[in-house]
């Protein structure tokens, strides 16, 4: 586990074997938040050929990029996950236009 204590939510979740890890155990406290609810910072997808990264918990997008089909190992993008990003792009960067992204 790597938590983001601040903002409550997972950076990434990897498996190990025992012993890997020179982090501290977890302690249940912890980490029973995201066994009832595993709430990542981030989350990417590809839809079509593009692949988004989106911060989950500012419901916005961190990068958007041109992708080949089959280039990302990432999921599909549901839906529900960039439905509200097609109707408004909100980047979580108000510096960079999504046209600048895009290029």
């Amino acid at each position: 586990f790597s938590i983001d204590t601040d903002k409550n939510c997972m950076l990434s979740l990897t498996k190990i074997t025992l012993g890997d890890s020179s982090d501290p155990k977890c302690t249940l406290d912890q980490i029973r938040p995201f066994l009832e609810n595993p709430q990542f910072c981030r989350t990417s997808c590809w839809y079509d050929d593009l692949h988004f990264v989106i911060d989950t918990q500012k419901k916005c997008i961190l990068s958007l990029t041109r992708i080949s089909p089959g280039e990302s190992s990432d999921p599909e993008c549901t839906s529900n996950q960039i439905l509200p990003f097609l109707k408004d792009a909100k980047l979580c960067t108000h510096d960079r236009k999504i046209g600048d992204m895009m290029s």
